[in-house]
Parts: structure tokens; sequence; C-alpha cells
């Protein structure tokens, strides 16, 4: 009878151009991403995210640090918004080809153990299946790609759903090598620590899900009370050293002031949304949420051990449809909402397969545990907190593509592997063929056009003629860097990027949600008369425009005391936007 590793040679033979085309088809999906950086740009949200990197001290309120957080990569990129880009995707990727691989080495590295040492937990006896070392390279390169299904919505700038995810990566392995008991408890302990401060400066609720999700492996997984105190205990301590150098890189009063500032104007819950209960309860009876609950009931029929044939059969017949469905949800509906529901019950259906497959319960269980890190990441949004989770359907991936690692039959990783990377082709094919708030597809975006003092991007022939006619009207008329600009069209904080001005007293003053006349109005009675005075105005009759009656309101004597510099029209709506400038506004030094 042939010993285990002849058999892994000649299936690594038979399977070799199987793992050489995930690697090629993960290096064609990150070599989009990458292609693409340079293209479009929303002046919205992101705008938002290059305006706080800017300056994140310089505003009256924030719920998120990420603008603290990146600002060293924005200095280092000198502000370059496609230079950004391309680090963000290069990050992700080697996390996520780092999450796989530390997965993997921690199984091959206990390959000498007995048969005594693997029964009794090492990741070896966990993750069994074909990793000879084409196949480990395979998963390693199809870890490097999943993460770039955060790319399916196009908002590429990184952001603090960008850090979300980064700590997600760094988390899921954490979490996966506490179900093994082939390395020390240092690791596991650190990745955590790293992961919820990289969190806490995104998110706090995601922050707080994090660790609510660690401590949980922790008890579920180690088990053994001696060593749940050591893990838990490291975590604590890398994480208060953590906070320590937070402290001190950090300006902890303006943070404060700013938090306070946050706390006063909407308290602890997210401004707006039902909260996401509501919307967990309201996926649930939804049909996007059926495959999900498919594969949930699945996995729980697969758990027991000793089940009787027929519910092993009604697990394996539900897992099997919810993979197929939730394929089907995330292929063929847009990307938000569906990309993550459907890769939610791709990753449980998995699981549930994997567990019929006799895969370890303790690594089947770390891997359930992992599959609610999305979720986590979600938290604090505004919009729809499952739909949210499709921009972190990587984790998701990873979840499926680690429990297919577990399985015995060698052809099964390799396969899952591939069919994920193709997956996430898609996921950013649809994501460059509608990006989000963009007037045309990527491929579209080809004329090259300065963006303040971020460098130069390729846009779409409407956004370009928008942007250049608006920095040569705001120029002639005499516009110098960095001059306040205050949007009154509730949507268009890229127009102080676009011109290289700054934004006094936040980012963005949001328009459209109930509170955002009252967010408008305590925003800018912070901001010193004298800086009022010389803003430069956007106003617009926008869908969520402040009205001209709210404008005035705000002190603002427009026409009277201003003279329009620009009018044209929003590149993406076709409504009204116009530029003003202030009479009193003073000449550029040097002109």
């Amino acid at each position: 009878m042939p010993d285990f590793h002849s058999v892994t040679r000649r299936l690594a033979r038979g399977h070799g151009l199987l793992a050489a085309a995930t690697v090629l088809a993960a290096a064609a999906v990150l070599a989009a991403a990458l292609a693409f950086a340079g293209r479009g740009f929303d002046l919205t949200d992101e705008a938002y995210y290059v305006l706080s990197m800017q300056e994140p001290a310089a505003y009256r309120m924030t719920s998120t640090l990420f603008g603290y957080a990146l600002r060293p990569v924005y200095l280092l990129l000198g502000g370059s918004i496609a230079g950004l880009r391309i680090f963000g995707a290069l990050a992700i990727a080697a996390l996520g080809a780092a999450a796989m691989a530390l997965v993997l080495s921690s199984r091959r590295r206990s390959g000498t153990s007995s048969p005594a040492q693997r029964r009794r937990g090492t990741m070896r006896s966990m993750v069994e299946g074909a990793c000879p070392a084409r196949g480990v390279t395979a998963l390693v390169a199809a870890g490097a790609a999943l993460p770039a299904m955060f790319y399916g919505f196009w908002l590429p700038t990184p952001s603090y759903n960008w850090l979300a995810l980064a700590a997600g990566l760094l988390l899921l392995p954490a979490i996966l090598l506490l179900a093994g008991r082939d390395r020390g408890p240092a690791l596991p302990a650190g990745l955590a620590a790293l992961a919820g401060l990289i969190a806490a400066l995104a998110k706090p609720p995601t922050a707080v899900a994090y660790a609510a999700l660690f401590l949980a492996a922790a008890i579920l997984l180690v088990r053994e009370p001696r060593r749940i105190a050591a893990v838990l205990a490291l975590a604590f301590a890398f994480t208060a050293a953590g906070l320590a150098a937070l402290a001190l890189l950090l300006p902890l009063e303006t943070v404060w002031a700013q938090t306070k500032g946050y706390m006063e104007m909407h308290g602890a819950a997210p401004p707006a949304g039902r909260g996401p209960i509501g919307d967990l309860l309201a996926f649930l009876i939804h049909p996007r949420g059926w495959p999900f609950i498919t594969a949930a009931v699945a996995a729980s029929l697969a758990a027991p051990s000793g089940s009787e044939a027929l519910t092993r059969r009604a697990a394996a017949a539900l897992a099997f449809a919810a993979v197929a469905a939730g394929t089907v949800l995330a292929l063929t509906f847009p990307i938000f909402p569906s990309l993550g529901p459907g890769m939610a019950a791709v990753a449980f259906g998995a699981i549930a397969l994997a567990l019929l497959g006799g895969a370890d319960r303790r690594l089947c269980l770390a891997l359930a545990l992992a599959g609610l890190l999305p979720l986590g990441a979600a938290l604090g949004t505004t919009n729809d907190t499952v739909s949210q989770t499709s921009l972190h359907a990587g984790l998701f991936g990873l979840v499926a593509l680690t429990a297919a690692a577990s399985a015995r039959r060698a052809w099964i990783a390799p396969f899952t592997a591939l069919a994920l990377v193709l997956l996430t082709g898609i996921a950013v094919w649809k994501g460059a063929a509608k990006p989000y708030r963009l007037a045309a597809p990527l491929w579209r975006q080809t004329e090259t056009v300065e963006i303040g003092a971020y460098g130069s991007l390729r846009l779409d022939p409407h956004t370009a003629a928008f942007v250049r006619a608006l920095r040569e009207d705001a120029s002639q008329k005499g516009f110098c860097a960095g001059d306040p600009v205050i949007d009154l069209t509730g949507e268009l904080p890229g127009v102080a990027v676009a011109l290289g001005g700054r934004t006094p007293g936040l980012q963005w003053l949001f328009g459209g949600y109930p509170f955002s006349e009252t967010l408008a109005a305590w925003v800018l009675a912070g901001v010193d008369e004298g800086t009022k005075r010389r803003a430069w105005l956007v106003v617009g009759e926008g869908r969520i425009a402040f009205s001209g009656v709210f404008v005035r309101s705000l002190g603002f004597a427009v026409p009277e005391v201003y003279d329009l510099v620009f009018d044209g029209a929003h590149p993406l709506y076709g409504t009204p936007v116009r530029l003003f400038r202030p009479r009193s506004a003073a000449p550029c030094p040097g002109r």
C-alpha cells in the first residue's frame, strides 16, 4: 500500500495544472486591481477619505481615527491618491497571503509529529488535505487574491472599511491558530492585539466585536483554563503596549475633543439606520438570507459526531444547495448588497462539508467563529449592516478555502482555490464595470486630470470636463491652494479635493439625513468668522443639497457678497453645481 507521501506526490503531478491556473488567476486579479488604481474618483466618499488623511486633527468631531492611522502612509506617498490605492491593494494581498501561509505552515511544521500527537489536535491533523509545494503555493496565491473582493464596490482609496478588513485578515489566523496545539500562545495573542488596535482606529464597534470573537475563540478552542489565561494575558499585555505607543503618537487632547464632539451630536450609536440587530433580522427573513440559513442548518446537522446516515445525507444536500445558491447570489446580483450574503452561504456551506468529510471539529468551530468576522467588520455603518459585509467578503472566502484545505481528497483544495479566485475576479470586474458613484466603467476613465495636490487620475469625459472647468475657473478668479471650501451640496467634498483646498470644521457636511441641518449648523458654529468670510462656497440643487433658506440661516448671503465663479452640472446626476467666491477673499501670495 503506498504511503501518504507517495500518494500526495502523484496527486501533485495530477493537479499541477490546477494549481498553476490558480496562481495565474490570482495574479490576474491583483494585476487588474493595480492597473485600475489610477482610474476614477468618487467626489463624495473618496474625497472624505483623502481629506481625513490630509488633516485628521483639523475637524470638530470624528467617529473614526483612520485618518490618523493612514496619515503616515499618505505623507510617505506625497498625498498621491493612486499611490494610496496601490499601497492598499498590495497590503491586503500580503495580509491575505500571510494568513493562509500561517495556517498551512503551522500544519506543515508539525509534519514529523506522531499519530498520537496529531490526534491531540495539531494543525496538521486539522488541515489534512493536498498540500505538496505547488498546492501550498496555489492556496497562498488564492489567499492573496481573495481580499480583492473589497474592490467589487470600487471605493479603492484606503479608509476605515479598508482598515477593518486589514484587522480581520490579522485576526482570522489568530483564531484558527488557537484551534491547534502546535504553537504557543504568543503568536495568536500578538495577532489579535494588533488586529484590535487597528480595528479601534477604524471603527470602535468593530474593535469590540473582534475582541468578543477572540475571547470566545480562546474559551471554546483552547479549553484548558491555564492556557486560556496565558493567551488572554498575552493579548492584554500586547494591547496595553500598543495603546501606550498610540498615546505617545496621537494628539490625545484633540482626539478626545473630536470624540466628545461626535458624542454631543450623535451619542454612542450610529447616526442613522435601524441597527445591526434589526438589519440581521431583516436579512434572515429576506430571500437573500435563505442560502445562509440553509448553510447554517447544514452545519448544525453535520456537527454532531456519529450522526445517522440519513442526517448526513440531508446535511450534505443542504450544504451543496447553500454553496450553489450563495454562488449564484454573489455572481448574478449586484455586489452591494449580495456579495457578502452569498459568500457567507459559501463559507458556512464549506464548513458543513468539511465536517461531513471528517475534518477536526475544533477547526470547524474556529472557522465558524472566523466566519463572523465580516459581520463584526460591518458594525457601526449607517448602511445596512449585512450588505456592508460585501466589502469584507474576502474573509468569507478565506474561511471557505481553509475548510476545503481540511478535506482528505487532494483535488478539493486546489479546485476550491481556483473557483474562489475566479469568483473574486468576477467581483472585481463587476466593480470595474459599474464603479460606485462614477459615471462610466473604469476602462472608460481615460482622460488624465490633475486632482489638487494629490497627483493625476484618469477620469471619464464628463467628470474630467467638470474638474477641469472647475479648476480653471477657480484659478482665474484667484483660488489659492489651501483656501477654505465649504460644500453645501451635501455630497461634493470632492470639490475641495479637486481644487486643493481644505474643508473647515468637518471633511464632509453630510446631506440627506434627518440630522444633516443640525450637524451643518453645529459644525459651522465652531468655525471662526474670519475663515467663514474667506470660504469659497459650493452650492447645489441636488437631491440632498441644503436649501437656500438654510444656507442663508448659516450666515452666508448668497449671492449678495459672493461672485459666481463656476456654474456646472454634477457629472453623475446632472444637477446644478455652483462655486462662489467671497468678495473679501485675499489674493494668493506671490500673485
